[in-house]
């Protein structure tokens, strides 16, 4: 018993080796799911050694028990090892990239798996080796063999699930990677230890006769299978002749049902995560539950083994009721959305409560055809140790050879099926046409049973395979369905969905709603889009870096998207570099093809370089240098999208600008505990001394570092190419004193908001696992709060030219826009305010800056709530109410500029334009000079873009003064 314990503890340290091992490499080899895959097939390929060579040797060893506690204590000591040994990597991998370039993607796989596989070889290889080992150890001292493989390898698995959940939920969030690993390796160290104890003690034991444990040994080597083969099942004497051509047959069983289990792995996850949301929980409790179902399968039959005579039958049974079980759980897939809205509202947004309901419903999927799949491979190890009789050897052998086709199924799935027209309802039905061929097979030609059995078995097997089919075609598994995007409380996606992808990074989306807006959906998450909510965020991420940039030659952007930020950055004549870095296939083909209009078709653009890799695992392995660094990624409480958030990430980011370069982070406030947001800003602080937080739009933020020393000159003669004059008016921030308010807090102050606490580092993850419990909570009005006592503007330190009255009524002008912004915030944030004190504040904010869109855009909502509240007879103060809001509606009126006003009004102000820029050159004003000019140059573009034109003599007096302007700079 204290052996079986042992093994469970065993296996859960090495699930948690496992997840430690891919979080750490992944930093070095890259975040795709292809270099994952990648590295998971070398860690099982080190297992698949260490067993295989165990298997040879195990049944030689005179003390078993003892040689795994060397190997237990091997484990231990080698995986300390192992930080070491992928830091020193680095420089290698690094030169061989040199050598192989990012485009050519088959060597640098080899690279990948090679390296990894070194790293892993010892830890790993000694894992495989400890299962034949124990097999043999017991082997020995139980007589009734039948039982111990499928009871060690059950039992170490149920552990390796029980290490899964510890590493999920407890180990790494609360202890951190480094410490976590410490736990692990002191684990094993003691495993080991104990396990030399008890061997030392065993030792003393005689043998029957006076024997001792070499004895036994030798008598059992010697006697070979004949002890295994006088307990029922196949004689002796049949074994001569037979026994071969039994024994490889059930080796390929071994190894194609671990190839499908490999596949329906994987296509669970991604089925699950795209309703569940791609948490780090969501992974981490699928996981638990896969593994949990092949432990407890195992362990069944490792109980009834010694009563089991006809392996090839219940083999064939397994796999049977794994194809049947997996095929009826599709359907119910369809329904999750409308489930999982019901579980968040339930639940109030509480995740703990959420995980619950989620975990109860994964483990009701999956449990049945992973319990199946678990019993295969014990069944299969007592019917090659029935025809060959050594327990351990052919039990080692076979688990190598499951571990093979595991990593066949790895590759084939990763990189593969899931990318195929199959997709993911495709691969799961794959799998289970793989797992019912195997059943058939052998039912029809399998030895130890009946034929009239195996014809009865292959026929039920062929009638509920194809009434399972039908099932699941007259329930069928639709595409909006898996694009709702459940886990934010969405149970369908609004619009036509245009495209479809289902890869192995992700599940991409196209949809166009009738008024003809576009929105790009990854796992069922709205990413980016057309709307008029999502422009400024997506225009914003480059012009606000690059127009204060000092230089521009060379821009980093990390996300493709729509591709809408990338094209933004385009327009900068300056640039003659832009790398862009997008892990997902899916995304470029849907930005290349769904939003060409959006983006200028900007991938065409013989400037832009597309790199599929991810950004963290691009900049530690490139040397060269960038200007400007934009990271767009999606929102942290992602797995592995908070890597882009800590400080190590932003260290490397560092090093890879150039003197006076610029790096911008998007950042949310949605979703986001406040304490999360004030550590993202508080990492960045840490490792850029100068740092600002920019606003493009409510709750979306900039982060911009390494601004120092702008100069509102040059910033405002960017602004004012046309090109870049064009882009920011989309957005409404084509005005200097706009787009200046929308720095809301300058360094210093920055600093003392965020004060002393945590930084999120690669060791702690504390973003990631903190992340998600705040999905559905909506905190950013408590940031907004906070923010405001805070607010500070940088402009006046980067106003030069103080002999110009411009200047002054740029900064007057800025502090408007900055008030406007903020009473935006207090009105959000109106709960408990008096109606009387709201109906003020609404006419302020009106006064701040009449001609911000965004303003007059909120305005309008506001109007057209309160005059439902008139209609309905529910306003708070009706008569005052209404008298303000015909007040307001004769008052307000559209901006003349922006994305709400529209080209004929333009074209009616074309002359009073023209008059303002006549008074503003007379009064020396500059910069209203030059934005009054770009003002009229942009209307004349976009007459002639609707072959129309200005009139001529407007059109004549705007040259004449465009030309006659003084330059800002």
């Amino acid at each position: 018993m204290l052996v079986y314990l042992f093994f469970f503890i065993s296996g859960a340290a090495g699930l948690v080796y496992e997840l430690l091992w891919v979080r750490q490499l992944t930093l070095v080899m890259g975040g795709t799911t292809h270099a994952i895959a990648t590295v998971l097939a070398s860690f099982m390929a080190g297992l698949a050694i260490g067993s295989a060579v165990g298997s040879r040797y195990a049944h030689r060893m005179p003390r078993p028990l003892r040689a795994y506690g060397f190997l237990e204590i091997g484990i231990g000591l080698s995986a300390a090892l192992t930080p070491f040994l992928f830091h020193s990597t680095v420089p290698l991998y690094r030169a061989l990239v040199a050598q192989t370039g990012f485009e050519t993607t088959v060597p640098l796989q080899i690279a990948r798996f090679l390296l990894s596989f070194l790293i892993l070889l010892v830890p790993t290889a000694l894992m495989g080796a400890t299962l034949p080992v124990l097999v043999e150890f017991a082997s020995r001292r139980i007589a009734r063999y039948e039982r111990v493989p499928g009871l060690l390898y059950g039992l170490n698995t149920i552990g390796a699930a029980l290490g899964a959940a510890a590493a999920g939920f407890l180990l790494i969030p609360y202890l951190g990677r480094s410490r976590s690993l410490l736990v692990v390796c002191a684990a094993n160290l003691t495993l080991g230890v104990l396990s030399l104890a008890l061997s030392r003690l065993w030792d003393r034991e005689r043998a029957p006769n006076g024997e001792d444990s070499r004895a036994v040994a030798n008598r059992s080597e010697e006697r070979g299978g004949d002890r295994s083969e006088g307990r029922g099942g196949d004689r002796s004497e049949e074994r001569g002749t037979k026994h071969r051509s039994a024994f490889e047959p059930y080796l390929l069983i071994a190894f194609v049902s671990g190839l499908s289990a490999m596949a329906y792995q994987i296509a669970w996850n991604r089925l699950l995560v795209v309703q569940l949301g791609s948490s780090t929980y969501a992974f981490s409790m699928i996981l638990i539950v896969f593994i949990l179902g092949l432990g407890f399968g195992s362990y069944m039959i490792g109980l009834i083994g010694e009563r089991i005579r006809r392996y090839a039958f219940w083999i064939a049974v397994s796999q049977a009721a794994l194809t049947i079980t997996v095929l009826l759980s599709i359907p119910g897939f369809s329904h999750l959305p409308d489930l999982v809205v019901g579980w968040i509202e339930a639940s109030g947004g509480a995740v703990p409560a959420l995980l619950k309901r989620e975990f109860f419903y994964i483990a009701r999927v999956l449990f049945l055809p992973t319990f199946f799949m678990g019993a295969t491979l014990p069944l299969v190890m007592l019917a090659v140790t029935r025809s060959r009789g050594d327990a351990s050897a052919t039990t080692g052998r076979v688990y190598s050879i499951n571990t093979t086709g595991t990593i066949l199924g790895s590759i084939l799935c990763g990189f593969f099926l899931l990318t195929s027209p199959l997709g993911i309802y495709g691969t799961l039905v794959t799998g289970a046409a793989i797992s019912g061929g195997l059943a058939l097979l052998v039912f029809l030609f399998g030895s130890g049973h009946s034929r009239q059995s195996g014809l009865i078995g292959a026929v039920l097997l062929i009638a509920g395979f194809t009434g399972a089919i039908l099932y699941t075609r007259s329930v069928p598994l639709e595409r909006a369905t898996i694009t709702a995007g459940a886990y934010l409380g969405e149970k369908s996606p609004a619009g036509t969905i245009l495209f479809y992808k289902d890869g192995v990074d992700a599940t991409v989306s196209v949809h166009e709603t009738e008024d003809g807006n576009r929105f790009l959906r990854i796992n069922g998450k709205s990413d980016a889009s057309s709307l008029l909510g999502d422009m400024p965020t997506q225009v914003s991420l480059a012009q606000m870096p690059l127009i204060l940039a000092k230089e521009q030659e060379d821009v980093l952007v990390i996300g493709l998207g729509a591709g809408i930020t990338v094209a933004s950055a385009a327009l900068h004549e300056n640039v003659k570099s832009l790398d862009v870095l997008e892990v997902s296939g899916g995304v470029v083909e849907a930005a290349r093809d769904y939003f060409g209009r959006y983006n200028r078709d900007v991938l065409d653009d013989p400037r832009v370089h597309l790199y599929r890799n991810d950004g963290r695992n691009h900049l530690l392995l490139v040397d060269r240098t960038y200007d400007v660094i934009i990271s767009e990624p999606s929102n942290p409480w992602m797995a592995g999208i908070a890597n882009l958030f800590t400080r190590e990430f932003f260290e490397l980011a560092k090093s890879r600008l150039r003197e006076d370069g610029v790096y911008c982070q998007w950042v949310h406030s949605y979703s986001m505990a406040p304490s999360d947001f004030l550590m993202i800003v508080r990492t960045l602080h840490e490792v850029f001394p100068n740092v600002t937080l920019w606003q493009p739009k409510y709750a979306d933020f900039l982060l911009i570092a390494g601004n120092e020393g702008a100069d509102v000159s040059a910033i405002a003669a960017r602004m004012f190419e046309p090109a870049i004059y064009e882009d920011l008016e989309m957005i409404g921030l084509e005005h200097p004193s706009r787009f200046l308010a929308s720095c809301l807090v300058q360094s210093d102050k920055l600093a003392r908001w965020v004060g002393p606490g945590p930084i999120n580092t690669d060791d702690n993850s504390l973003l990631e696992f903190s992340a998600p419990f705040h999905l559905h909570r909506e905190d950013s009005r408590d940031i907004a709060r906070s923010l405001a006592r805070y607010q500070s503007s940088p402009v006046g330190s980067w106003i030069t030219d103080d002999k110009s009255n411009w200047t002054r009524a740029l900064g007057s002008l800025e502090r408007r826009s900055r008030d406007g912004i903020f009473q935006g915030y207090a009105l959000t944030n109106s709960e408990g305010m008096l109606r009387t004190e709201m109906l003020r504040a609404l006419d302020e904010l009106y006064a701040t800056d009449p001609n911000d869109w965004r303003i007059y855009y909120f305005l309008n909502q506001i109007f057209g709530s309160l005059e439902n509240e008139l209609a309905s007879g529910r306003a708070v103060d009706e008569r005052e109410t209404r008298a303000f809001v015909e007040k307001m509606r004769a008052q307000i009126t559209p901006p003349e500029t922006g994305p709400l006003s529209s080209f004929e009004d333009q074209m009616a102000r074309a002359g009073d334009w023209l008059a303002e820029l006549e008074d503003a050159v007379s009064r020396g004003e500059r910069i209203r000079a030059h934005e009054m000019a770009a003002r009229l140059r942009l209307l004349r573009q976009k007459a002639e873009g609707r072959n129309t034109t200005l009139d001529a003599d407007l059109a004549h007096r705007l040259d004449e003064i465009t030309a006659s302007l003084p330059p800002l700079q």
